[in-house]
């Protein structure tokens, strides 16, 4: 065990010496680390580059990242072997002592398990040779280094996977330490981690653990951050392997991870298997150290990501929708917390004027928002509702201009949430909105299909048929739940709703090109799934929901007026992320517009439907030429103001452009006394 807690202090020694004494770099010691994969080999050839050019400071900063990313890669990788290790490395009495050593371990198999995985998804990807060279060292350059270190060659998932099977209860007790000292911090130093050890109050022990290099890197509640993340990781990524493994060997997983309780008889065990499913999701959840106040962004998001393995496999196994729906509504709920939280611990203002460093900071935070947003919307309970209530009461809290003091400043109640963050917050939110219809449609499509085989004494599920069922079924399918279809109308209803809100969200932040190219891209996207819904629009509309239908098409028809004023404006900015949405955005729009007047008159309804000709506008209202972005003309702004007003939607008629501005080809329609 002081072998290994030396370790760690031993590679972070040796990188610094690498930087300060480049002759060290020669010298390759006796040194074992756990498998990055090209981690570091993949830093040597941009900090190289990057050293070449730029100024004085940024030259120097890449040459010593190149050094030490070169020299670490010539330390050899622990063999797979090693991690039996984790089952001897935790006394009962000793538990901090057991942080250093099971991080490096535990992090060592959960590199070497990630690879593995991608070996057996992408085979050809990794399916490079080691060299004589590289053999030696363990991690190469290039190709070798994504092939993998000597000692898994030959090794497949499933191989790996059943050697790790009898240590996963170990790896369990260290995440249950790891957590412990994160809620519950140490005091003191370092020392606290070598209590016990044989050899801790060696001389040479204690100069290498004061060293400086060494204490930025030895530390109870980094090293229990450390630990914490890769157990969390390694058992997100076996729960992921659904695939690849058999099914015993992800029970075993479960088991592992779940509070031990009294085998059930052998012709329950599908009951079990469940139970011990709930009890893993359970005993996940309170793996969360956001009350303790010492936890990150990263802990939690990992924690995340494991309860989204065990629901995955809640619904791939087919357990109740019930059930699915309360573990989705848990990971929803928590991924709003993290939202709201800003992750600044306590007297952080003390520290930061001590220390000059600056805080947490949600800024730059993309991919975590992208994720957490992801899961508070595709996990809630309704989540139109939840798309309806962001597009309206949070986003909009968020001001066209602020002043750059205020960038970082918490709006709508989330501190995710402020102006430097918005525009991930809405392409996010639009893709979330276009995945939600899809679903909807999907799911409607399957209610019919399933309702006309019942209705024809047929099991028949072939994509043809279904698609048949739905384009020429003319008296509907009056055999199916309504209330069930009276819940997917009113969530296409919200979800109408909210893409009208959140395409006029655009009026407010009208600066942010980044906004409008999103807005054009996504909302596409919306329009173009509207028109892969109209099959099924047409057997509700004939089976009783005629109002519900009529009620979709004024809702889009409020964002698609305003898309297409986006797309007059950014041919007038010359903004390329703008212009190169603009074609395909206009050719969508135009067939939804044919495609509303041809629904209008197969359902008889066609005096519902009328056209009329406007002018080009942009986001000001202002009318522009088709050809030229001349001054506005006011007269003729009063006047095609009052046509706006009507709620009238403009469509643009051919992807060219017309030659003069009064001869630009527009349409309108309305559907009932409603204008569309």
């Amino acid at each position: 065990m002081m072998r290994l807690s030396q370790l760690r202090a031993l590679e972070e020694l040796y990188r610094h010496l690498v930087i300060s004494c480049p002759a060290a770099a020669q010298q390759v010691p006796d040194l074992a680390r756990p498998w990055f994969g090209a981690a570091y080999g993949s830093k040597v050839a941009p900090a190289q580059k990057a050293a070449g050019a730029g100024s004085n400071s940024s030259k120097a900063e890449a040459t010593e990242t190149a050094a030490a990313a070169a020299a670490t890669s010539r330390l050899r990788c622990l063999r797979v072997r090693a991690a039996h290790a984790l089952s001897t490395c935790q006394p009962p009495d000793m538990l901090l002592t057991s942080l250093l050593p099971a991080t490096h371990l535990a992090q060592d198999v959960h590199n070497k398990l990630k690879l593995l995985i991608s070996k057996a998804r992408r085979p050809a990807m990794l399916a490079v040779p080691l060299t004589a060279a590289a053999g030696s060292s363990g991690i190469g350059s290039g190709g070798c280094a994504a092939a993998g270190p000597p000692c898994l060659q030959g090794i497949h998932l499933q191989q790996y996977v059943e050697q790790l099977v009898p240590l996963l209860p170990a790896l369990q007790r260290h995440l249950t330490t790891a957590l412990s000292a994160i809620k519950d911090p140490p005091e003191g130093d370092y020392s606290v981690l070598l209590d016990g050890l044989p050899g801790a109050s060696n001389p040479s022990v204690t100069a290498l653990f004061g060293t400086p290099a060494a204490q930025r890197v030895v530390e109870a509640v980094s090293s229990a951050h450390a630990l914490a993340m890769a157990c969390l990781q390694t058992f997100t990524l076996l729960l992921s392997c659904g695939k690849e493994l058999p099914g015993p060997l992800i029970q075993a997983v479960l088991t592992s991870l779940a509070p031990q309780e009294q085998a059930a008889p052998a012709a329950h065990q599908q009951q079990q298997a469940q139970k011990v499913l709930v009890r893993t999701f359970t005993a996940c959840r309170h793996h969360s150290c956001l009350r303790s106040g010492c936890s990150n962004l990263q802990l939690e998001l990992a924690v995340l990501s494991l309860l989204k393995g065990i629901t995955a496999l809640a619904a791939s196994r087919g357990y109740a929708p019930e059930l699915q729906s309360r573990m989705g509504a848990k990971i929803s709920e928590q991924a709003d917390k993290l939202l709201q939280e800003s992750w600044q611990q306590q007297a952080s203002e003390e520290a930061e004027e001590e220390t000059s460093t600056p805080g947490f900071s949600w800024k730059g935070q993309s991919v975590a928002i992208a994720q957490l947003l992801s899961l508070l919307i595709s996990y809630a309970p309704d989540p139109s509702d939840k798309l309806l209530a962001l597009v309206k009461d949070v986003l909009p809290a968020v001001p066209g201009k602020v002043a750059a003091k205020q960038q970082l400043d918490p709006a709508g109640g989330c501190a995710a949430l402020c102006s430097a963050t918005f525009t991930t917050w809405y392409k996010v939110v639009f893709e979330e909105l276009c995945s939600c219809w899809s679903k909807l449609v999907k799911e409607g499509e399957a209610i019919i299909a399933a309702a006309a085989r019942e209705a024809d004494g047929s099991s028949s599920s072939k994509g043809k048929r279904r698609k048949q069922q739905l384009q020429t079924n003319s008296q509907g399918i009056p055999d199916w739940d309504e209330q069930q279809v009276g819940q997917l109308v009113g969530h296409a209803g919200r979800c109408c709703e909210a893409f009208a809100a959140i395409v006029t969200l655009t009026k407010q932040h009208t600066a942010r090109n980044g906004v409008l190219a999103a807005a054009v891209k996504h909302g596409t996207s919306y329009v173009d799934g509207m028109l892969k819904a109209i099959p099924l629009l047409k057997v509700l509309y004939e089976s009783g929901f005629h109002r519900e239908v009529v009620e979709l098409v004024p809702a889009v028809q409020k964002g698609t007026r305003l898309l297409q004023m986006i797309c007059t404006e950014g041919k007038a900015r010359g903004a390329g992320s703008l212009v190169s949405y603009g074609p395909a955005a206009k050719k969508t729009l135009e067939s939804f517009v044919f495609a509303m007047k041809a629904f209008c008159l197969e359902m008889g309804d066609g005096d519902s439907f009328w056209m009329g000709n406007l002018k080009h506008r942009d986001m000001a209202g202002n009318c522009v030429a088709s050809q030229m972005y001349p001054a506005a003309d006011h007269d003729d702004d009063e006047e095609e103001q009052d046509e706006e007003d009507t709620g009238m939607d403009e469509v643009k008629a051919t992807d060219g452009d017309a030659e003069a501005e009064g001869s630009a080809a527009y349409w309108t329609h309305t559907t009932g006394s409603q204008p569309a």
